[in-house]
């Protein structure tokens, strides 16, 4: 990875995921896609403080929590958090249920 490297978006799959590299001024260094254990393998090498983007998902969280533990800059939910609002999630669906039943 180039040192000019600013920023890498991660499209998260099931089993193949994208990586594009963007330097500081927008422009696409890199593209590149990698399977689930070769992904684990390459954030390791990336140098700490790397900023980390990738889409909103409940696997986002999982691969967010593998970058923090390489010192890669990502905003991350705990898994106790993950499970507080998955509680929220079913009850709000409770509720749903429920009214729509009663009308």
């Amino acid at each position: 990875m180039n040192s000019i490297t600013k920023t890498i978006g991660v499209d998260l799959a099931k089993q193949v995921f994208a990586i594009c590299e963007v330097d500081g001024t927008g422009r696409v260094r890199q593209r590149r896609d990698f399977r689930r254990c070769e992904l684990a393998a390459w954030l390791a090498q990336l140098p700490a403080g790397t900023v980390m983007v990738m889409e909103a998902c409940s696997g986002a969280h999982y691969w967010a929590r593998r970058c923090l533990a390489h010192d890669l800059i990502v905003s991350v939910k705990s898994e106790a958090r993950q499970a507080r609002l998955s509680w929220h999630r079913v009850r709000e669906g409770y509720k749903n249920e429920s009214l729509a039943i009663s009308n």
